[in-house]
């Protein structure tokens, strides 16, 4: 069995916004079972890749789960919210097919308030430029920021050496998506990838890069272009995630605004 594609939600910042980064960094961390090699254990990690423990995630937060592989697609979240309430940030997924599996997980809202200088700052980091303009026209940096938050999440687990397509859109509101499959660069090529936003090219958004491998490995930073697209300079060996955020404004009494956090990682043998 080939070696899984972590996905993760991770940011790496100023002392002052580890605790907002804390909050949203979420990833899926695939396991390979020794007991059962045919299956893969996924576990649902918060805080980040040094730092890390399972999500403290209630089953009714899991929104949809599903398991693709080419034009066959399989929907597990009624398995995976069992999983989740009788074992904890966990579930398992057959993987005995070879071929490259998606994993893809959406959650729902949840809701948190930042003082304003914590707030400020996470908008500043992320690149939440239409945050920004609001708080600005409204004069509301002074002011907490009240937001709703969602994740969305695909991880990759590749059997054997057959490259299924990853390619393809999942629909998500806001997604990374490789426009090659990782295992086809040669070398050193950087890698290309396409952010969408409710379905339509994402341009100047911020998208990190980081090795989950060799944690001495700078993140590096790229903004994606007028199409939504990006390139990605790696090494085409070891463990990569990718990860965005975006939010807009959004009229509900109960918050300003709602920003969604996507993520991608993929590895090499």
């Amino acid at each position: 069995m080939g070696r899984f594609i972590f996905l993760a939600i991770l940011f790496v910042a100023a002392p002052l916004f580890v605790a907002v980064a804390n909050a949203h960094d979420f990833w899926l961390a695939p396991q390979t079972n020794s007991e059962t090699p045919e299956q893969t254990s996924i576990a649902l990690l918060v805080g980040h890749s040094g730092e890390k423990q399972p999500w403290a995630v209630r089953s009714g937060r899991i929104e949809t789960v599903l398991h693709i592989l080419g034009d066959d697609r399989a929907d597990m979240t009624a398995k995976t919210r069992a999983s989740i309430d009788l074992n904890g940030a966990m579930f398992d997924v057959e993987t005995k097919t070879a071929g490259t599996h998606i994993i893809a997980l959406e959650s729902n809202d949840a809701f948190i308030t930042l003082k304003a200088k914590k707030f400020n700052l996470y908008v500043e980091e992320e690149g939440l430029t239409t945050i920004r303009d609001h708080r600005e026209k409204q004069n509301l940096q002074s002011r907490q920021g009240r937001e709703f938050y969602s994740r969305r999440a695909k991880a990759l687990i590749q059997v054997g050496d057959i490259e299924t397509d990853v390619t393809k859109p999942l629909g998500h509101t806001l997604e990374i998506v490789p426009l090659v499959h990782p295992r086809s660069l040669r070398g050193n090529e950087a890698m290309p990838i396409r952010v969408l936003y409710n379905g339509a090219p994402a341009p100047g958004l911020i998208v990190d890069l980081e090795s989950l491998t060799d944690g001495t490995i700078s993140e590096i930073n790229v903004t994606t272009d007028e199409a939504g697209e990006a390139l990605l300079p790696l090494i085409k060996e070891g463990q990569w995630k990718v990860d965005v955020v975006w939010g807009e404004p959004i009229d509900h009494p109960k918050a300003e605004y709602r920003t969604v956090f996507a993520s991608l990682t993929f590895g090499y043998d």
